[in-house]
């Protein structure tokens, strides 16, 4: 009887590992290193921001391969912009899917905490009276130069000073069942912040646009960055693989209770 039990637990565990395995995230927005982004499939909107001040670091001095963006001037403003596709947005059912928003950059010019410069962020989908909602992390340093990252439109607590002004791993997780999304820096398991749940989508975007943007987005203030990653990656459905391997371990329990009972 033990025999069988164990048996069926093994298959319950290895089901269950099976179906995680497969349910893996799908990049769907991506910029890594020193490559142009324009060649990874972002648009450059640029309004006046001078050429030396976008390229390629290869590497950034002492760090590692980067793009730099570095807007010195409060009345022009450049930044990349990736849409997702209009097939990306229908086959995805947006009510059920977790997302995260990844970046690795480190600060070089700021005006303190400029509002979205620089800035990675990402607009849903949705009309902006509706369920449409911008997830913004913004950047910026202290007077020592320590870097400083905030979730626009998160009540109370809402930036974390960090101890360096180096590269920093930024991952916004959105969590489909809670509605909500919780920051994590440098791999920690620990979020950072948590509970945010994004600002209403401007109403200058139509519901069906969807897209990632990093750089300088406003023309009122300063700041610069180097960014060695972003990336904008969705897990379907994922709580299938939970709810299933539930169901196989409670059929196992089932099982394993009427074959004892049988033998009472």
């Amino acid at each position: 009887m033990r025999t069988r039990l164990f048996t069926l637990l093994v298959v319950v565990v290895a089901t269950t590992w099976f179906i995680c395995s497969t349910t893996k995230a799908e990049i769907l927005v991506q910029h890594l290193g020193s490559t142009d982004p324009e060649t990874e499939g972002w648009a450059l909107t640029n309004t006046g921001v001078d050429a030396s001040s976008i390229g390629a670091l290869t590497p950034d001095t002492g760090y590692e391969d980067a793009w730099m963006l570095n807007d010195d001037s409060a009345s022009v403003r450049a930044y990349y912009r990736d849409d997702l596709t209009t097939a990306q947005m229908e086959t995805l059912d947006w009510s059920n899917v977790d997302w995260q928003l990844d970046a690795r950059l480190r600060v070089t010019s700021y005006d303190t905490m400029a509002y979205r410069c620089p800035t990675v962020h990402f607009v849903t989908p949705g009309a902006y009276t509706e369920t449409g909602k911008d997830y913004i992390m913004d950047f910026g340093a202290d007077a020592e130069g320590n870097a400083i990252v905030q979730l626009t439109g998160l009540s109370g607590t809402n930036t974390v000073t960090l101890d360096s002004g180096s590269y920093h791993d930024y991952s916004l997780r959105y969590n489909a069942s809670t509605g909500t999304a919780s920051l994590y820096i440098n791999g920690s398991s620990t979020a950072a912040l948590s509970g945010y749940t994004g600002t209403t989508k401007h109403s200058g975007y139509s519901a069906t646009t969807s897209f990632v943007r990093f750089g300088s987005t406003a023309t009122n203030s300063i700041g610069g960055a180097n960014y060695s990653l972003v990336q904008f990656s969705v897990v379907p459905e994922p709580s299938t693989a939970t709810l299933l391997g539930l169901g196989v371990l409670a059929f196992a329990v089932s099982f394993g209770w009427k074959c004892r009972s049988s033998q009472l």
